[in-house]
């Protein structure tokens, strides 16, 4: 099972690729973007076609973490002109 995780904050957001297997969760690529200027759809598509040959558009969980309140599918940031959305995770990890 492959699991996307990422802390996303003002300045730079962090991804981890992890794979579940035979019981053990191990760490199979990280990487940080930077945050500032971006939209959050444009970051996931860096992202998967970064890490193409690891399979991330394949991942089977997806987990996000930022500093704001959720509203519906939206964490709005507090720190930064940054919103996540969770449809476009949706859109970009339909099997997630």
């Amino acid at each position: 099972m492959k699991i996307l995780a990422a802390d996303i904050g003002g300045t730079y957001s962090r991804f981890g690729l992890f794979l579940w297997e035979n019981r053990k969760l191990s760490l199979a690529v990280e990487k940080v973007f930077p945050s500032n200027g971006s939209d959050f759809g444009g970051l996931l598509a860096s992202l998967v076609e970064d890490w193409r040959s690891f399979g991330a558009a394949d991942a089977h969980m997806v987990a996000f973490a930022a500093a704001g309140p959720l509203r519906g599918t939206r964490i709005d940031m507090t720190n930064a002109g940054l919103s996540i959305d969770g449809s476009a995770a949706r859109k970009r990890f339909p099997d997630a």
